[in-house]
């Protein structure tokens, strides 16, 4: 069966191994309630997907397909380094609503089977959205994360922090309770130099919130810290945007 969903789908090899790793190790009882699939940055000069945002969501829509998943969140509004796309009637196209896109065209899925987050513009944007304003709010608990191989350390520490590690207001511990599995996709269409360059800037990325997140435990500090502190989020913005060409490959 898992040979001929394959041969189907026509999934490349990196691609098989992570989806038959997820077949043989999950039970359908076992079914998660939804894939996210992270920001992958801005949309090409077309309005159409990066190849490792295509890859993230190819490796969701088939988890979907095979019933290894309820649903699908296609997250991210943009990137904070480079313009959104904007359409030729002069409205912004936000990346979940290409990646949604994408994802009912190449796979004819239905609608009904994706949702999407447009408010953030980078990974803690990604995590505070999903969870704030539909995981927690459709009681939605066995989680799928999936990004490129570049961008997973990062949104690993991201992610078990503001699901795992962040305290409701709320007493009751299944307001607390996520079960998470991440997968990464290949980092396929980048060069090697902004390859380098970006996972040179994820390492000093991870440094910086190491230490940040220590301080940060209660659902109170994290709205209080992303609100009035995040360059991105807060009423005052002061955004270091990206200038070297390398790094901006990426985004």
């Amino acid at each position: 069966l898992i040979v001929l969903i394959i041969k189907y789908f026509n999934l490349n090899k990196s691609l098989n191994e992570r989806l038959l790793l997820l077949l043989i190790n999950e039970k359908e009882s076992e079914k998660y309630d939804i894939a996210m699939i992270l920001g992958g940055g801005s949309l090409l000069a077309n309005g159409s997907l990066t190849k490792w945002t295509q890859l993230r969501a190819d490796l969701a829509a088939n988890l979907l397909l095979n019933q290894s998943v309820n649903q699908i969140l296609c997250l991210s509004g943009g990137t904070a380094h480079k313009p959104n796309y904007i359409d030729k009637e002069g409205f912004t196209v936000h990346e979940a609503t290409a990646t949604a896109q994408y994802l009912i065209d190449k796979y004819h899925i239905q609608p009904h089977y994706l949702l999407k987050e447009w408010s953030s513009y980078d990974t803690i944007g990604n995590a505070f959205f999903a969870r704030f304003t539909h995981t927690q709010l459709n009681n939605m608990r066995r989680l799928i994360v999936i990004t490129s191989e570049f961008h997973m350390k990062r949104t690993k520490l991201i992610f078990d922090w503001i699901f795992t590690k962040i305290q409701t207001i709320e007493s009751s511990k299944s307001l607390n309770y996520y079960e998470i599995k991440y997968l990464s996709t290949p980092n396929e269409g980048l060069s090697i130099e902004g390859l380098k360059a970006r996972e040179q800037r994820e390492e000093q990325s991870l440094k910086l919130l190491e230490n940040k997140i220590q301080n940060i435990k209660t659902i109170k500090q994290l709205y209080d810290w992303f609100y009035y502190e995040h360059q991105l989020y807060s009423a005052v913005s002061k955004i270091d945007r990206l200038s070297n060409n390398n790094q901006l490959e990426s985004y």
